[in-house]
């Protein structure tokens, strides 16, 4: 029985030290094709389209929230993304933003402000 539980524990090690290999050689190329485009087209770290379709109508104000600690938010909400939020830390802060972004809008309607929130991704 502790043979059997050997190799199983021996081959899930093996697993996850390859799987853990393959995401940061994800990682690294992601990076890579990141600063290649960028050397490609300089103007790729400007701000999102629509970002600028608000900026150009001159009647428009616009607030800007950065949550600084999505993590910790999350860590808090759920035993989940607090295991998970370093292999993830994307899909955690998107996560954290809609869900804040469903707060704002709650909140908001409760004084009778007829708001549009929506959430913009930077690069």
């Amino acid at each position: 029985m502790s043979i059997v539980l050997t190799v199983t524990l021996t081959i899930y090690l093996i697993v996850i030290l390859f799987l853990l290999w393959r995401i940061r050689r994800v990682r690294s190329e992601i990076n890579a094709l990141k600063s290649r485009a960028k050397a490609l087209d300089p103007g790729l770290a400007g701000p999102p389209a629509d970002l600028k379709e608000v900026f150009s109508e001159s009647a428009s104000s616009l607030i800007a929230i950065e949550i600084l600690n999505a993590m910790e938010l999350a860590s808090k909400e759920s035993w989940f993304a607090s295991i998970f939020g370093s292999l993830t830390p994307r899909l955690v802060r998107r996560k954290v933003y809609e869900r804040a972004s469903r707060i704002i809008r709650d909140q908001l309607a409760d004084f009778g402000v007829q708001a549009e929130v929506r959430i913009h991704r930077g690069q």
